[in-house]
């Protein structure tokens, strides 16, 4: 058998009130993801990615279609942890204070928070930066503390909205490959939303590929042809990515 379903998305349609003018959004977008599966899903700006994401987390509702998160369609607010694309730290709280916030606000205590956190710290690349201050720290720390905030909600199911857009291109490739090997120690579940092919397959085991606003699924990718870890120079890695490039330019699978 293979690994349970923890997130499905069906059918899901979402117009939003823009200035008084409905504005349609979603229209019939549908995905899922196993347990332990990194889905990445790609699309235009303004196509809807980030409402895609809040009505996963249960911040919004669709207005036709389901999603089930754990096989539950109602209730879903707080069964998965999202990082928002706007996401900053409080910059009146220390790093380990801002890793632990939202274990503290999912009623962890706060010791069990701050064991978990300091064994984080470590792997995170963090250690010795714990009492530092977000000025403190550069965007890449700040982004690692961030995501380990994130981790340490005690979410199997993670919400990633462009987390890495706002980096330079080295320090993106780099968190790139420590993302990937955090999450290939940890085996969350993960959707991740970016503008960035390659990232998308550096990263993915699947990919969905959306049309303009109103958004739908243009096309699905598979990535199990890429064995781990992905070379960004290799033949078969830069076809793949020119192959779903071509279909974003060309808005045709």
């Amino acid at each position: 058998m293979g690994a349970p379903v923890m997130l499905e998305v069906d059918s899901v349609r979402k117009a939003l009130d823009v200035r008084g003018a409905w504005l349609d959004v979603l229209d019939s977008v549908s995905l899922s993801a196993s347990d332990g599966d990194w889905v990445t899903v790609i699309g235009p700006s303004g196509c809807g990615k980030t409402t895609l994401l809040r009505i996963i987390a249960g911040l919004l509702e669709p207005d036709d279609g389901n999603v089930f998160v754990n096989g539950e369609c109602k209730h879903r607010l707080g069964s998965a942890a999202l990082l928002p694309q706007s996401d900053t730290l409080l910059p009146w709280r220390t790093a380990v204070d801002n890793a632990v916030l939202a274990s503290e606000i999912a009623g962890i205590p706060r010791a069990t928070a701050l064991a978990e956190a300091t064994r984080l710290f470590e792997r995170f690349g963090l250690s010795g930066f714990e009492t530092m201050y977000p000025w403190q720290l550069s965007g890449g720390m700040q982004q690692r503390v961030a995501l380990m905030r994130t981790f340490l909600s005690g979410r199997a199911i993670l919400l990633l909205d462009e987390p890495l857009g706002a980096l330079d291109p080295l320090t993106r490739a780099s968190m790139q490959d420590w993302l990937l090997a955090v999450w290939n120690e940890l085996r969350k579940t993960i959707v991740l939303v970016t503008h960035d092919v390659e990232e998308a397959v550096v990263l993915s085991d699947r990919l969905v590929v959306l049309t303009p606003r109103p958004a739908r699924v243009l096309s699905e990718w598979s990535f199990e042809d890429l064995p781990r870890p992905r070379s960004r120079g290799d033949l078969a890695f830069m076809r793949r990515r020119a192959e779903i490039l071509a279909v974003l330019l060309g808005g045709t699978a």
